[in-house]
């Protein structure tokens, strides 16, 4: 959540039209994965159904397979 934190107020204000992220495959397979304290995934597969960008945190995620996987440091 820090990330987030370190943008602009006019940018956490509205995430969902100021801000994406974009991440590769491997990582949004991860990303799929995390799961809140009561099990809920952080991850919102029902933009799929209305044509929407899936989201993470309530921001928009889209892939590129031209970025490389992330390395420690």
């Amino acid at each position: 959540m820090e990330f987030l934190y370190s943008l602009p107020r006019q940018y956490r204000n509205n995430p969902a039209d100021n801000v994406a992220f974009l991440f590769n495959d491997t990582v949004i397979s991860q990303l799929r994965q995390i799961v809140d304290g009561v099990g809920r995934p952080l991850w919102n597969w029902n933009a799929l159904a209305s044509g929407e960008p899936e989201t993470l945190l309530n921001v928009p995620v889209y892939c590129s397979p031209s970025l490389g996987n992330p390395t420690a440091g």
